[in-house]
């Protein structure tokens, strides 16, 4: 089945999730980056300190996802949706009700709870396990709300902060949820009881899925998973922490301070480019075979912001940035059931989103840390070390998973 053919057969669960895809920009770090020199001067924080607040906010988002993540594998997905729309909303609100630090905090957590962490689970779980022999595809579809809201509606909402002021922007952003998202996931799949309610899978599991559903607590008993932990959430560490850094880094790099916000369209083009080309492949090849290799990008692309000071390269390093993340949408939420099946994918994910959000819970306190040190050229260096580091441990994982598949099929 094609593109177009998926698209006429199943128009609303798409859809939906590619609602929740968009709307997870509300909790990014790229779009909550745009309101940064407000909160700065507002509360007259430095960069260590706005650095330690985000990481403890986004600390609790990893506290409270093991106990929401699972709740997918077992209730009515429109009435999760309709907590989340609840959540942003206030969240948004709060941002509002200046000037107390704590009511900052919580707004941050909301945001960074509901948006980045419970919409982006919502669309991959859900896609995941409803299109089965389909699921590469449909992720690649379903995923492009992703890039739209970075190369169309942040730059928009810059260009709006800047036109009408940090309040009216934010009344508009919270009328976007009631009058948007709510409608879109609560009424569109209605109809299809078996999108919204738990099920193993919408169509027959193909030859990529896992026959055997692995509980959570296997996968933490798995050796492997840790390998690929480490190769999955540094693309989250390192973009995390530079996107809401963005304005520091052109700074120090001696570029316009909206370089980088205005490059995010070409982030977002490269970002769709390679998830449209990546799905297909993930359902003919397996995503375990490309799993190694979608991060390489992401290690140019720091060498690129690192070594050349024209501006240019940030916008040539933010789209071979994109590849990465593109890439890595279909890919590993294809992973997670072809190891571990789908029964429990909800518990699954969640558990892998919680290590995401701690570990990018610390991106912005060692990025902070940085930046007071004057170190800021030097982490982009470090970052695209890390980066080749850690898809070394992403190949060693894939070839001890299949030394191990095949030594179970021996015996």
């Amino acid at each position: 089945m094609n593109y177009s053919s998926l698209i006429q057969k199943e128009p609303r669960p798409l859809l939906f999730a590619m609602t929740n895809s968009f709307f997870s920009c509300y909790g990014q770090s790229h779009f909550l980056a745009l309101f940064s020199l407000i909160i700065f001067e507002q509360y007259k924080l430095t960069n260590t300190e706005f650095g330690t607040l985000y990481a403890a906010a986004t600390l609790l988002t990893a506290v409270a996802l093991p106990f929401l993540g699972p709740l997918v594998d077992s209730v009515d997905i429109r009435k999760y949706c309709l907590f989340i729309s609840v959540a942003i909303a206030l969240g948004y609100g709060l941002l509002l009700s200046t000037p107390y630090i704590t009511i900052l905090f919580l707004a941050i957590f909301l945001l960074r709870l509901c948006g980045q962490g419970l919409c982006t689970h919502v669309n991959g779980v859900c896609t995941a396990r409803y299109f089965g022999k389909n699921r590469g595809k449909a992720l690649s579809l379903t995923n492009t709300g992703f890039p739209i809201a970075e190369g169309l509606f942040t730059p928009f909402i810059a260009f709006f902060i800047a036109a009408y002021g940090t309040t009216t922007t934010i009344y508009v952003l919270i009328a976007q949820v009631v009058l948007v998202y709510f409608p879109i996931t609560f009424f569109l799949t209605k109809n299809i009881h078996s999108f919204n309610k738990p099920i193993q899978s919408h169509e027959e599991a193909d030859q990529h899925t896992c026959k055997k559903s692995w509980t959570p607590r296997q996968v933490l008993k798995h050796k492997v998973f840790y390998l690929l932990i480490c190769h999955s959430v540094f693309p989250a560490f390192s973009l995390s922490g530079f996107l809401i850094y963005q304005i520091s880094f052109a700074q120090a790099k001696g570029w316009p301070v909206n370089t980088i916000a205005f490059a995010m369209s070409l982030f977002a083009v490269g970002r769709l480019l390679s998830a449209f080309i990546t799905g297909p492949l993930v359902d003919k090849l397996g995503a375990l075979k490309l799993f190694p290799y979608y991060q390489l990008p992401l290690a140019v692309s720091f060498f690129l912001f690192w070594y050349f000071k024209n501006p240019l390269f940030a916008v040539v390093g933010l789209f071979l940035s994109g590849l990465t993340v593109g890439a890595a949408a279909p890919i590993k939420s294809s992973l997670w059931a072809e190891l571990y099946g789908v029964t429990h994918l909800g518990a699954i994910k969640s558990l892998f989103a919680t290590i995401i959000v701690v570990v990018t819970s610390i991106s912005p306190l060692f990025f902070g840390w940085m930046f007071d040190q004057n170190r800021q050229i030097f982490l982009l260096l470090l970052l695209s070390l890390m980066s080749l580091i850690t898809t070394c441990l992403g190949t060693l994982a894939v070839v001890i998973y299949k030394k191990q598949t095949i030594l179970v099929i021996e015996k």
